[in-house]
């Protein structure tokens, strides 16, 4: 699917959980890349009350993995200023 068709988030008309309700978000078997990262990312620019995203994965993120990650995620632009952002190790 091309970028170009898919939906865009409308800050005109919001999505009232966004707004309003959304204060968790759990990513199991997190990879990190491609349209996994770009879906996360949207609640990450667009999650107004956001209190938490946990990232579950399957090996330990160094710091500078984590680091790499923020970057791609864009939270120094989040949308809740207090989201926090924690990245598990897990077996799945």
């Amino acid at each position: 699917m091309n970028d170009e068709n898919e939906p865009q988030y409308d800050p005109l008309n919001p999505i009232e959980c966004l707004e309003t309700h959304l204060k968790k978000v759990v990513f199991k078997s997190f990879k990190g890349y491609g349209k996994q990262v770009d879906f996360a990312r949207f609640f990450v620019l667009n999650a107004k009350v956001l209190d938490k995203i946990e990232f579950e994965v399957k090996n330990h993120y160094s710091s500078g993995t984590v680091a790499s990650k923020h970057k791609l995620l864009q939270v120094e632009n989040r949308a809740s200023r207090e989201a926090r952002f924690e990245f598990r190790t897990t077996s799945y």
